[in-house]
């Protein structure tokens, strides 16, 4: 198990070294590649692997499933390679922080208003609920893009 979170690490660290290379590349900013790109990469397998668990009727371990690899992403697939490059390096890792405050004030409080929502309907996701959901990531996409190009 060990093995498979260093493996985890390393292609993570090497995901995001090649995606902030081809935004160079394609002129994108490695705030709007990582927001968007990078996550969407790193959340479609649990995305894929929520929605089988919701077919089986069980949407608390789907939502659960959503909000504790995302936790491990944040913390462990990015903290774990920039660690691992300010070891090797010896050196602070600089990063470009370019829209990123407005960008987490915005996932908060996309958060805080799914809480809400799913509290007031008491923790039932029906279809209408889920459009919704994918309507407030597409606005928070296009914000993201919008002050970051």
């Amino acid at each position: 198990m060990l093995s498979s979170i260093a493996w985890l690490g390393v292609l993570v660290y090497y995901m995001i070294s090649w995606a902030e290379k081809a935004g160079c590349l394609l002129g994108i900013s490695e705030t709007l590649m990582g927001l968007t790109v990078t996550a969407i990469g790193t959340s479609g397998p649990d995305a894929i692997a929520s929605l089988i668990v919701a077919k089986e009727g069980n949407g608390v371990m789907a939502v659960s499933n959503a909000f504790g690899s995302n936790v491990f992403d944040i913390l462990f697939g990015l903290g774990f390679p920039f660690l691992l490059k300010c070891l090797v390096s010896g050196e602070d890792f600089p990063l470009s922080t370019h829209g990123l405050i407005e960008s987490i004030y915005i996932m908060f409080g996309c958060l805080f208003l799914f809480l809400a929502i799913c509290l007031a309907s008491k923790l039932v996701v029906s279809r209408s609920l889920g459009g919704g959901f994918l309507f407030i990531y597409g606005v928070y996409l296009a914000f993201t893009i919008y002050t970051n190009v």
